[in-house]
């Protein structure tokens, strides 16, 4: 694909504005002096048809913070155990063998499904950390068991490989990249690429290399880029890049739908109920009641489709339906007759019947008379 044409210099003006914006904003009550977070924003010509597609974003500079809390999801050692400390403890002492000091807590996939189960402990976790690293072998069970809270907001977490020699390396690569997540749901995106503390030419890089990897990775290419802009999360956008070029040259692949199965989770504010959260925003709350209940539709539905409709067989010979309108025309012309020779039938009983009894009754008349 053809890289971005992006004016370094217009970055570098937007970048000491934003900087600029960033000191005469900033209380004096701020004693902690925490760096704010740089967004690249950008913005599609045509939304690509996918769903929480994850972009890495490998940065020049470092986006660690000595002040951010990493949490890391790890895989039980004993999975018939109800305790988890001894995970806890060799995953400690994995980390300290390494030399690795920036992960704040360790949380092992038992811990998830009995400490972190309830509704507001998810979303006390996911408020709790900057940032969420997990084994890599573990991944695919983490969409169950943190459901909304991290995959509805894009907190998604960041997978690594454990059983690597160098295990320093591939946890600083996590910490200091950065990744995008494009939901498919609107025409904008953002992508956390540097922070205040950096210098001006250090955060010019990489939102020039966010910058071409983003275009390089979406659907449509650089040619489905709006525009680009940088901001804080709380500041105005400040723009870097722009296209005045029309939709309709933009061509994205087809990708067919699939239906999400939404599962309900527990809730400590109903007794024994759950909540189905939807994408759109909508909580239902699922009771014991309301949920036997949909299982009885469901099988009636189930059994509705299963029963077969039988059909009334055709009086007459059966003739073979044809390919050809001859046959087709022809099959129906002897059912035609046949049915028509069946009436014929039947009315000749009939009338011989009617005969039959006529006669009786003069017999019998006569019999009388004598």
């Amino acid at each position: 694909m053809e890289p971005m044409d992006i004016d370094k210099q217009q970055v570098e003006k937007a970048v000491s504005a934003l900087q600029l914006l960033i000191k005469k904003t900033k209380p004096d009550t701020d004693f902690l002096d925490n760096p704010e977070k740089i967004l690249l924003q950008f913005t599609f010509k045509k939304v690509p048809q996918l769903k929480n597609k994850t972009i890495k974003l490998n940065l020049p500079n470092g986006v660690a913070t000595d002040s951010q809390f990493v949490s890391l999801f790890v895989k039980d050692l004993d999975r018939k155990s109800r305790e988890h400390e001894d995970t806890v403890f060799h995953y400690k002492e994995l980390l300290s063998r390494h030399n690795i000091q920036e992960i704040s807590e360790i949380i092992p996939l038992k811990a998830l499904k009995t400490m972190y189960k309830p509704y507001e402990a998810k979303r006390n976790l996911s408020n709790s950390f900057n940032l969420h690293l997990t084994d890599e072998r573990i991944a695919h069970l983490l969409p169950s068991l943190l459901g909304k809270h991290f995959y509805g907001r894009k907190r998604h977490p960041v997978q690594v490989n454990l059983t690597v020699k160098d295990l320093k390396k591939e946890i600083n690569r996590a910490l200091n990249n950065s990744r995008c997540v494009i939901s498919g749901r609107g025409s904008s995106c953002t992508a956390y690429v540097a922070h205040s503390k950096q210098t001006v030419v250090q955060i010019t890089e990489n939102v020039m290399s966010a910058a071409q990897q983003i275009a390089q990775s979406i659907p449509g290419g650089a040619a489905n880029i709006r525009s680009f802009h940088i901001k804080t999360e709380k500041s105005v956008s400040l723009p870097v890049y722009a296209s005045l070029d029309s939709a309709k040259d933009v061509k994205l692949p087809k990708v067919e739908k699939k239906r999400e199965m939404i599962e309900p989770e527990e809730v400590t504010t109903v007794m024994k109920g759950k909540v189905r959260v939807f994408p759109t925003g909508e909580v239902h709350i699922v009771t014991e009641e309301s949920e036997m209940k949909r299982k009885r539709k469901l099988e009636k539905i189930g059994q509705t489709t299963r029963l077969k409709v039988k059909r009334r067989k055709p009086d007459g010979p059966k003739v073979k339906a044809t390919a050809s309108r001859k046959g087709q025309k022809a099959s129906l012309t002897v059912l035609q007759k046949s049915g028509e020779t069946l009436k014929k039938q039947k009315k000749v009983a009939q009338t011989k019947s009617k005969t039959l009894t006529s006669k009786t009754a003069k017999t019998g008349k006569t019999k009388d008379k004598a």
